[in-house]
């Protein structure tokens, strides 16, 4: 059976939702870049590395896992909802406690308020319906489509309806916390099956045990993601934060609208060819060659206009961002081509391998 159609129709429907959400997503900072100043991107900025590390500290590699199931994974959902929800609360109490030393870290007291806002955010994400995987696995993407940008929507329209409002930065981590309420609610009214409060301690043995190495990954993609967002933010400042990792944003355009589609898709298609080693390899090929060819332009005009670009999403006050744009682009690229492979080695259940290129 081939996958082409599969593939060609997947890449359709991630790629529009990817085109929605970047839409939104350009007219929600070109609004909210004009209220706020960097020194409040980057008070954001603190709160979401925070957010990012516990998560990934805590990462079970259950969505990985049930995509890579290749029995009936209803056996699992109740199991896995259980995992999620102790995980979101450990991550909910841990921010609750550091958020005073996360603060003095950087040096900005005001920091954590955005901190105690954004723990409610893994303690509610918790409780969504694990079988939000099936889309995935069962390559729907259709509907995977309306699901996550019915989601974005939500989190865009609170943020900058709060922003305006408040004109302060929390009103960004508000529309993190509707988003995530909004999910949860959302999948257990569209998505079965439906989990319920039963724990199989095999099975969850099963899947830390399998997911253990998405963990180690997801540490070392962090640290390569997001150390250099650390050292600035705590040797330059909180406004020298914002104005780096708006552009970082920008120069991950590669990787997000093109690399993440590409490897989404290709993901569970490679996990029902894995057998086929041949044809695996092919498959691979081809993605590599789609993703180069596409993400080699963007880097080329991030590279020869980068001020235009800053001037268009962000305003005057953001032009410091653009010769940072102009050198995060080169990475932007090599990394949206290089994490090609991992889908791959997700696919073959090769989560090792992933981990030791992210490092």
């Amino acid at each position: 059976m081939g996958y082409y159609k599969d593939t060609v129709k997947g890449v359709g429907w991630i790629g529009s939702l990817r085109i929605l959400t970047r839409i939104i997503s350009f007219a929600r900072t070109a609004v909210i870049a004009r209220i706020l100043s960097p020194e409040q991107f980057g008070l954001f900025g603190i709160a979401s590395l925070a957010l990012i590390l516990i998560e990934i500290l805590t990462e079970t590699g259950i969505n990985v896992f049930l995509v890579q199931e290749k029995e009936k994974i209803e056996k699992y959902i109740s199991t896995a909802w259980i995992v999620s929800i102790v995980r979101g609360l450990l991550i909910f109490l841990t921010l609750l406690i550091l958020a005073p030393a996360i603060g003095n870290f950087y040096s900005s007291p005001n920091a954590v308020i955005l901190l105690l806002i954004v723990s409610l955010v893994p303690l509610i994400r918790g409780f969504i319906n694990p079988a939000v995987a099936i889309f995935q696995k069962e390559l729907q993407f259709n509907k995977e489509f309306y699901y996550r940008s019915s989601i974005f929507f939500v989190e865009s329209v609170v943020a900058v309806v709060l922003v305006l409002k408040t004109n302060a930065p929390e009103g960004l981590v508000w529309g993190l916390v509707a988003g995530a309420f909004y999910e949860v609610v959302i999948s257990f009214i569209i998505i079965r099956p439906v989990p319920r409060f039963s724990f199989n301690i095999i099975l969850m043995k099963n899947i830390i045990s399998r997911g253990k190495w998405v963990t180690i990954s997801g540490i070392f993609s962090y640290l390569f993601h997001n150390g250099d967002n650390i050292v600035i933010g705590k040797m330059k400042g909180v406004g020298a934060l914002g104005i780096y990792d708006m552009a970082y944003r920008i120069s991950m355009l590669p990787i997000t609208e093109v690399a993440d589609v590409v490897a989404k898709v290709t993901f569970p298609i490679y996990v029902k060819i894995a057998h086929d080693k041949k044809r695996l390899q092919n498959a691979f090929l081809k993605s590599l060659a789609v993703v180069s060819a596409l993400c080699l332009p963007i880097g080329v005009v991030f590279i020869l206009f980068p001020r235009e670009i800053i001037l268009i999403l962000l305003g005057n006050k953001w032009l410091e961002a653009a010769q940072v744009l102009q050198i995060l682009a080169v990475f932007g690229v090599v990394r949206a081509i290089s994490g090609v492979s991992s889908s791959v080695f997700f696919a073959v259940q090769k989560q090792e391998y992933t981990t030791v290129i992210t490092l």
